[in-house]
Order: structure tokens, then C-alpha cells, then sequence
């Protein structure tokens, strides 16, 4: 009787505490889901109101508008511009005679909906030359709207 006591001492927490860990998941409704699942769509339409504004008001105007204050800006042969040296080399671009617009080809966001990605191919349009080269954005989102914290292109495609 001793030992048939000590046994059922031991096996009910076991069989209760194997219980409790076989307990199902809980079933959320779309509601009340803790995470919602990003959709690309958003980040696409802000980099097509990026290029947009670029078209609209200016390469320097439409950066400074979708730049996060924290950006980082990747140049050729040069270090890496960022924060407030990223605005600020911004806005001293001379952009009267530069049309730059792209369309973005495709568009990726993280599952949390707060980081992203579109890339594309930038053209670029002087009086004496148009260039196009590949671009890649990364995006922030911040208080509610998408900012790029990184941007960068390579030349010479």
C-alpha cells in the first residue's frame, strides 16, 4: 500500500503537468490575432509615391520627404552618408537639370510590417545624358508611414 502511494505521488503531478503541456494552442480570431501579416502593397505605393514626387518636384525634394532621419545613403567611391550628413549632402544637390524616376519592380516587408525593401532600375536624365542603373531602397516604418533608411544604386549597368 506504501509503495502504490508513493507511485500515485509521483505519477499524478507528472500526468497532470504532461496534460497541462498538451493543451492546445489558443485559437485567435482575425481580430484579436496579436500579429498582423504585412503586405507588400504598402511599401510598393511608397516607393512609387517616392518616384512620383521625384518626377513632380524634384530628385532633392522627394528625397528629403521619404528620407528617415537616420538614413544612410551608398555612393560610389565614397563612405557610407548618414543621418543628418545624408540630408544635408541632399540638399545640396543641384538637381535643376536632373529628371530621376524609376518603377519599383518588386517589393518585400518583413512579417512584422515595419521593415522592406523594393528595388528597381533608376533613370536618370540630363541635357547631355540619360543613365540607368539598378537601385535598392530599404524602408522604415514610422509612425505610420514608410521612410527609407537606406538607399543605393550602382552605376554603370
Amino acid at each position: 500500500m506504501k509503495i502504490r502511494n508513493q507511485i500515485l505521488v509521483f505519477l499524478i503531478p507528472v500526468i497532470l503537468l504532461t496534460a497541462c503541456g498538451l493543451q492546445p494552442e489558443p485559437v485567435f480570431k482575425d481580430s484579436e490575432s496579436p500579429v498582423t501579416i504585412a503586405s507588400p502593397a504598402e511599401i510598393l505605393q511608397a516607393d512609387i509615391d517616392f518616384a512620383k514626387a521625384s518626377k513632380e518636384r524634384g530628385m532633392k525634394q522627394a528625397f528629403i520627404k521619404f528620407m528617415a532621419k537616420e538614413a544612410v545613403l551608398l555612393r560610389p567611391d565614397r563612405a557610407p552618408i548618414t543621418g543628418a550628413d545624408a540630408i544635408e549632402y541632399i540638399s545640396q544637390i543641384d538637381d535643376s537639370g536632373l529628371l530621376l524616376s524609376w518603377i519599383p519592380e518588386k517589393a518585400t516587408v518583413s512579417e512584422d510590417g515595419t521593415l522592406g525593401y523594393t528595388y528597381g532600375m533608376y533613370t536618370a536624365e540630363t541635357d547631355a545624358d540619360t543613365l540607368i542603373y539598378p537601385y535598392v531602397h530599404i524602408w522604415k516604418k514610422q509612425e505610420g508611414k514608410w521612410k527609407f533608411i537606406l538607399e543605393t544604386y550602382t552605376q554603370g549597368y
